[in-house]
Formats: C-alpha cells, structure tokens, sequence
C-alpha cells in the first residue's frame, strides 16, 4: 500500500528565494520550513495565508529567518496553531535570530509586521526534538513519523526523514555540509540512502568550491594586511548561525602568539551577541567530535572566547568590501555526488538559480532517476509513487450501513463443513473452541483455542470485508 504525495512549493522554488513548502501525505500537510526574506514579501504572505488552516505541522530545518523568518507572523497575524518542530539549538538560536531581526529594524523604523510578543508566541509552540529521535504523527497523519537528522552548515540544522504509510521514505534537505567544520559535524550522507523522493535544496549544484586552507588564508591574509595598513576589518555575517564557525576561527587565530593580532580588538557587534555566545556555550554536545572530546578532557569550553568582546552598539565604520565564501554549504561537486550516492527514485530540485537547477536536471538524467521536477513558485507536484491508486471517504451514512449479522456467518461456516449455534449472543463452533461475538461499536471479535478450525473461521471473516 502506498501514500498520495504531493507538494505545493509557496516560495523557494525557480529561484532563491526562502524555502517554504506544502507537503501533503494523504489528508496530512506538513509546511516544510516558513522564511522570509529581508523584503518581507507581503505576495508570499497572502499565498501562504490560503493554506494556513490546512497545515497539521511544521518542520524547521535551519534557525536563520531563510528558514523560519514568517513563522511569528503566521503565528501571531495568521493564526497558524498546529505543533512545530525543530531541535534544541535551532529552538534558541532562532529566537536570537528574530530579537535580532526586530529589533534591528525597530532601531531605524515604525516596523510593525510582529512583535516580540509574537516571536515569543510561536516559539512556545516549538516541539525540540534530538537528533534520530522519532516522532510518530497523530490523528490524521497516523503512520507517518519525523525524524531529524544532522544536516551541518548551522548549529542544530537538520535534514528531515519523513516516513510515510507503505513504507514511503521522503528526505527533506534544502541546506546541507557533508564536511566537517571547526564547531560541526558534516551531514551523515549514509543516512539518506534510497529515498522514494528526495527535497533537495540546489543552490550550489554548479558552484565549485575554494579549499578550506586556501579560503581561511585568503581571510586572514586579508586581515593581516588591512590591520597592519592602520585599517579597520569588517565582517558582515549572521546573527547566530555562521557566525559561530567564524568567531571561533578568529579567536584562535588571536591566541596565536606569532600573528601580532593581540594588538588589534576583536569585537562581535550585534543586538544579541552576549546571548548568542552563553547559548553556543551551553551547546557543546551539538558540536563537532573535536570540540566536544576538548570539552569533555580538558573541561574548556571552546566558546569562552578570550579575545572576542561582545557589543550591542558601535559609531560609524568605513571599511571596502571583500567576498569571502564561508557560508558552510555543500559545493557543486559533492551536492551532486550526494545525489549519486542517495539514488533517489525521485528528485525535487529547489531554491536555486536557473543555472544551478539546470546542472542537477542534467547530472540526475545522467544517473537514471526515473523522475526529476523543477517547480517554480505556485507549482503543485503529484510525487505519488503508484498512479492506480485514489482516496475514498466513507460517509457516516455508508458506514451505517455495514451491520455484521451473525446469520450470515453461520451460513458461511455452515458452507465450510463446520457446526455451529447461537449461544448467550455469540456465534459458537468447534463444538464450543471457538466464538464469534459482535461488540457494541459494531466490531467482531474472535474468541478461541488457536487451532487449524481458528485460523479457517478467521480467514472467513476476513473475506466478508471489503478493506478500503
């Protein structure tokens, strides 16, 4: 038996814009991530606003608001009520995120689109999950379980493993970093073999990638200079993600005696930076093996950054601009051998350019995979595997209908050589082994010795049923 699968992409799809997804499983919705992006996108909003009573969950990947920047919107305006999941570190780090973003925005204008109030409120509403800890869905979406699993790029980001009734398997990643970095480990890529689809985000599919060694030189080379020309170094990076790999880099960095850089200030400017940092302390289980076998031997934590001063407030800065890639992201070659090595029987390309999404059509044609779709905003994609197979709803007048008679039954087992009579309501056989009783919900229930003539009146009943 399989699942009807299909998913209605709302943004992040054709382009890069944020990832936010409809995945329908039956009658059971997920919204796959909520972002927004720094225009907030009031055309997204309205398209989401059409599904938001319909949406039974929410699973959240990564803490930036690239991923989750709408939810205290459709929280607070929206009224979106249903649970939403996501691990501990994208839980704290994504508050960070948007107290950050608010209060950012409060500093130069009237912003009004939510509240703290309602960041706070769809917060409370975050179920934190551990890594490879299951979560079985209920009512509607029975026999469908969650779990997530270590995706890289962010402290606590997550590639989702969504399995479905009839042993549908369906992975959700949109960012993912199969390398290990100084405070993550890489995705564990042996998870997420033979997929029946796979969401995979294909921003960097024709992006190749500088080595780790040449782009910290290239950084600190830059650094270096700058500094010792009587320049200020600027670094423009996020509020509680990346930022982490970057402060601990430069942290060791001025720890070493030799570099001359303990004459220079190390500052981390931003609206949350003490909070950010006494989170990252308290996270170090999350954390790559290395940080956390420190942690553990020498009782250090790699988060007591000694050189680093953290401020919420700073005058005017010139400084030129240098493109330095340290977004801890899959490049083009290992995004495409994930795609080799996972052998998805079907693929989604999303949030990428046309470039990029162009490359993963062609290398997944190369591979054989039977099925490759490259939404665009607004596209709806049927990702059921079996086309034979449709939804039927039994109404409460047909159920109703469907009394079980226990007369019937005897003249079944009467045709199958058995004898039987009624008995203080039941249906005995098998000179009294074996009865059959109709309960007061409208079930049957098979009462007896296991026995030959048992599991002969059991394959009976199961034949008067039609199973839908």
């Amino acid at each position: 038996m399989t699942s009807i699968i299909k998913l209605h992409c709302l943004s992040g799809a054709g382009d890069e814009t944020p990832p936010c997804y409809v995945l329908q499983i039956d009658e059971f919705k997920f919204l796959l991530d909520c972002g927004w992006d720094e225009k907030f996108d009031m055309d997204f909003i309205k398209e989401l606003k059409r599904h938001i009573n319909t949406i039974d969950a929410v699973l959240i990947s990564h803490s930036d608001p690239i991923h989750l920047g709408a939810l205290p919107y459709a929280v607070g305006k929206l009224g979106l009520n249903c649970p939403i999941y996501a691990t501990l570190p994208v839980y704290k780090m994504g508050q960070m995120f948007m107290y950050d973003l608010y209060q950012a925005h409060r500093n130069v204008s009237e912003f009004d689109l939510f509240t703290l109030d309602d960041v706070d409120a769809a917060f409370d509403r975050i179920v934190q999950l551990k890594y490879n800890q299951s979560v079985d869905m209920k009512g509607k979406g029975l026999g469908v379980r969650i779990t997530p699993l270590p995706a890289g790029h962010s402290l606590g980001g997550t590639v989702w493993r969504i399995a479905a009734p009839g042993e549908e398997d369906i992975v959700y990643a949109p960012d993912f970093n199969h390398k290990k970095e100084r405070h993550l480990n890489g995705c564990e890529i042996e998870r997420l073999m033979r997929p029946s689809l796979m969401l995979l985000g294909a921003m960097n599919a024709d992006y190749v990638q500088q080595r780790r060694r040449l782009r910290d030189e290239k950084l600190m080379t830059t650094i270096l200079t700058t500094l010792r020309g009587g320049g200020c170094v600027l670094v423009c990076t996020d509020t509680a993600g990346r930022v982490l790999e970057l402060a601990h880099m430069l942290d060791q960095l001025w720890r070493n005696k030799d570099s001359g850089l303990v004459a220079y200030s190390l500052l981390l400017l931003s609206n949350v930076s003490y909070n950010v940092v006494e989170f990252a302390k308290s996270q170090i289980e999350w954390m790559s093996d290395k940080l956390t076998r420190a942690f553990e031997g020498a009782r250090s934590n790699p988060f007591a950054l000694r050189h680093l001063q953290l401020c919420h407030s700073v005058g005017e800065i010139k400084a030129n601009i240098q493109y330095i890639e340290l977004e801890g992201r899959c490049d083009g070659e290992s995004l495409l051998r994930v795609v080799t090595q996972a052998k998805p029987r079907a693929i989604v390309g999303l949030r990428a350019n046309t470039g990029a999404l162009l490359t993963l059509k062609k290398h997944c044609e190369a591979e054989g995979i039977e099925k490759i779709y490259i939404p665009v905003a607004g596209d709806v994609i049927d990702a059921t595997t079996e086309s034979h197979i449709y939804q039927v709803k039994l109404t409460d007048s047909l159920m109703s209908g469907l009394a079980v008679r226990l007369s019937e039954l005897r003249a079944a087992l009467a045709r199958l050589g058995l004898t039987t009579e009624f008995s203080a309501g039941a249906l005995e056989c098998c000179n009294g082994t074996l009865a059959i009783r109709r309960l007061e919900n409208g079930r049957v229930a098979l009462e007896g010795v296991l026995s030959e003539e048992y599991y002969k009146v059991r394959e009976l009943l199961y034949e008067q049923f039609a199973i839908v």
